[in-house]
């Protein structure tokens, strides 16, 4: 059994571009639902937030700008990112 953060991380990792997209918006809500999430993420997520940040990295092409604002987002929400 994985935690939640990880297995969402996983998911990310093994993803096309379309489907880190929904994954990725799939995340954003849950954080933005329930403070609770938004706290755990920042207490536990550290290997999400890696994998987030690096989707941001590898993001080349203008098709993936909705991508990296999406994971920009998630990063501010959590602290990992300075706003």
């Amino acid at each position: 059994m994985c935690l939640l953060q990880d297995c969402y991380s996983e998911a990310l990792s093994r993803a096309d571009p379309k489907k880190q997209k929904v994954i990725l918006r799939i995340i954003k809500r849950m954080l933005s639902t329930e403070k609770i999430h938004s706290d755990m993420m920042k207490k536990h997520g550290g290997h999400l937030a890696k994998t987030i940040k690096s989707l941001v990295e590898a993001a080349s092409s203008n098709a993936e700008v909705a991508l990296t604002s999406l994971a920009a987002d998630i990063l501010k929400a959590t602290g990992y990112l300075p706003a």
